[in-house]
């Protein structure tokens, strides 16, 4: 989308700029010649150009819907297969497919609706610039044949008008492009905005601090502020002296995770501080584990910084061999 956006504004540009040129040159010359011509011309651009904007406005909504629409069916693809085993213990695979099947005929649609936008305004495109080389001919033909003007004055201004009316309706004639150019800037402006930092959360945000021991003392809410998940928590673990363990039970969706959430950075929207060690010092396991690309060095140490040798591997041997995987070393490279 971002290269779509810099191509297409450039090449934008550069038509408008010589749209401007062509009618600074010509608008003189036609105005010259006949400025009852010059008032029809622009009677029919004006005209033109509204039907054009009215049938682009349509093309608009379904250049984003279908690149909507194909993006789901891609992601429903990867979901599949990043949950394939699963998909065939359930024996999921009919519903699966049906799932896919739906969304896939839902681009389709979509696309045979786009094709026959494009096509009804490509005829459009075609009919308004055969009509339009009509117009001077239709303003000037009986003053050429009562002899007030002669053949080349009626060249003259049909080039001219011609000339012009290119530079007035540069709307009409890219107006695919123009309809693709701002289903794409959509895309990016709602890209942007989830980017864009929240004033709102910036004033409510609990403030995090490094240092010894552990001491949460914040109220916290979802990210985007419309529950309230934990209400005046006091916690203190020190550093120092017997090492403490800290259970937190509690049933479902009472705000366990999203605690460890808040101590680890992610969610923020609240109110307090929290003091804890630095982020080397902890390790959180999520509730659902990844694992990232690479060899099984990288496996072991990730996110560790400098996983190239820093730790050896007779360290990640002995290691594995207390959890009974000592023989992962020789299964798998790295």
């Amino acid at each position: 989308d971002v290269n779509y956006f810099t191509k297409v504004t450039l090449d934008f540009l550069l038509d408008v700029l010589d749209s401007i040129l062509n009618l600074i040159s010509f608008s003189a010359i036609l105005w010259s010649t006949s400025q009852t011509l010059t008032g029809a011309l622009a009677i029919y651009a004006l005209v033109g150009t509204y039907i054009a904007v009215f049938l682009g406005g349509r093309l608009v909504g379904l250049n984003y819907q279908q690149l909507r629409l194909q993006a789901d069916f891609r992601y429903s693809l990867v979901h599949i297969r990043d949950n394939a085993e699963a998909i065939a213990f359930y024996g999921g695979e009919k519903r699966e497919q049906g799932e896919v099947t739906g969304k896939l005929d839902a681009a389709l649609r979509n696309y045979d609706s786009l094709i026959t936008w494009e096509t009804g305004l490509s005829a459009y495109q075609k009919a308004f610039f055969y009509l339009a080389r009509l117009v001077p001919y239709s303003v000037l033909g009986g003053l050429y044949f009562s002899g007030q003007v002669d053949f080349g004055t009626l060249g003259q201004a049909q080039f001219a008008f011609s000339m012009v009316l290119g530079s007035v309706t540069i709307i009409v004639s890219r107006i695919q492009e123009i309809s693709r150019f701002s289903a794409g800037i959509s895309r990016l402006g709602a890209f942007w905005q989830a980017l864009a930092p929240d004033v709102h959360t910036e004033q409510h945000k609990i403030h995090t601090t490094e240092g010894s021991g552990l001491q949460l003392n914040m109220t916290l809410y979802t990210p985007d502020g419309s529950r309230l998940l934990v209400e005046g928590l006091d916690v203190a673990l020190a550093s120092a002296g017997p090492q403490r363990r800290l259970l937190v039970v509690g049933s479902s969706g009472v705000g366990k995770s999203s605690v460890l959430r808040a101590i680890a950075g992610l969610w923020t929207r609240g109110e307090g501080s929290i003091l804890r060690p630095s982020a080397s010092e902890m390790l959180f396991l999520p509730q659902r584990p990844y694992m990232p690309l690479g060899d099984l060095r990288t496996q072991l140490l990730y996110p560790s910084e400098g996983t190239l040798g820093h730790v050896p591997d007779e360290d990640l041997r002995e290691i594995l061999s207390r959890f009974g995987l000592g023989d992962l070393p020789d299964r798998f490279e790295g």
